[in-house]
Parts: C-alpha cells; sequence; structure tokens
C-alpha cells in the first residue's frame, strides 16, 4: 500500500482575545495491490486432534494458521516473486507499507466445539446470551460462566507448499 499524508490545520476565533487552531495530519492511500503465491502442491503438517478433547462437553478452540516452503527452490520463488512485489510498488509515493497474509477457504479463528449436543446446557445459545447481555445488561456475566463452563484450547494448522510437482 502506498500513501502520503496530509495536514490539515483549522482555526477559529473563540472570543476577541482568543483563537484557537486544530491541526492534524491524515493518511490518504494512493495505491494499493494484492498478489498470490502459486504453488503445485502442498502438504498438510498440522498434526492430529487428541481425544482428550472428548472429555470435556464444550471447547473454545483458537486456529492459527501458518506455512513453510518446503524446498530450497520454493523459497527462492517465493522470496523473489516477493521482492518483484515491493519493487514495483516501493517508489509510488512518499511512504509505502507492505504485509503479507495467508488465507484459505472456510478458516474460521475461533471456534465452539460441543461433542454431545444432548448433554448441551440451555444457556449455550443467542437467546440466552441476549436476555442476560441486552435485557438485564449482564453480558460480563455470561462470559464467566461460558469461560467457567468449558476449556480452552488451541490448534495450528501448518502447509508446507512446494513450487515443483512431485
Amino acid at each position: 500500500m502506498t500513501e502520503h499524508y496530509t495536514e490539515h490545520v483549522n482555526g477559529r476565533a473563540e472570543s476577541r482575545t482568543r483563537t484557537r487552531v486544530e491541526t492534524y495530519t491524515e493518511k490518504v492511500v494512493t495505491h494499493t495491490e494484492q498478489e498470490s503465491f502459486r504453488y503445485a502442491r502442498f502438504s498438510d503438517d498440522s498434526g492430529v486432534v487428541h481425544n482428550d478433547i472428548l472429555r470435556h462437553n464444550a471447547t473454545r478452540i483458537d486456529f492459527t494458521k501458518g506455512w513453510k516452503a518446503g524446498s530450497p527452490q520454493t523459497q527462492q520463488f517465493y522470496e523473489s516473486q516477493k521482492f518483484a512485489f515491493q519493487s514495483r510498488n516501493r517508489h509510488r509515493d512518499t511512504h509505502f507499507s507492505f504485509s503479507e497474509g495467508m488465507s484459505f477457504a472456510g478458516f474460521q479463528e475461533k471456534m465452539l466445539a460441543i461433542v454431545d449436543l444432548k448433554k448441551k446446557s440451555i444457556f449455550m445459545n443467542w437467546l440466552a446470551y441476549a436476555i442476560v447481555a441486552i435485557i438485564f445488561m449482564q453480558s460480563w456475566l455470561y462470559r464467566l460462566w461460558m469461560e467457567k463452563s468449558s476449556v480452552k484450547a488451541r490448534y495450528h494448522f501448518n502447509k508446507t507448499v512446494y513450487v515443483e510437482p512431485h
């Protein structure tokens, strides 16, 4: 993303002897661009989900994701594509910012897993939350109850990518 900053000055007289001046700087984005990294194949190195999750009826899961190059050629191809992208956009304006991300279809960062829906608490639904949070204005109480009635887990999805086919 390339951008520049514009300074704005506003002034007004509050009385005959006092004047107030307000100055602020605003970022103006002048260009955005994105590009995908193309690869030929990948392997899933995420690991297994342990059966420990079945010991608790409700589990709050935080998911993370990451990737690594599976070969020196893949790493070199990625670095050269990134360098070309940055070189192409670096001189478009005064400031330049760059970020990388990873996405794949269906990914959610958070999930509530319930093992047995027949044993699900009556309070574990949106209506119970609405009653407690909106009507009684006690959302902290519902969050505390949810934290005490479930366990927390983390799972990391890790993909190894290759630019060359088998």
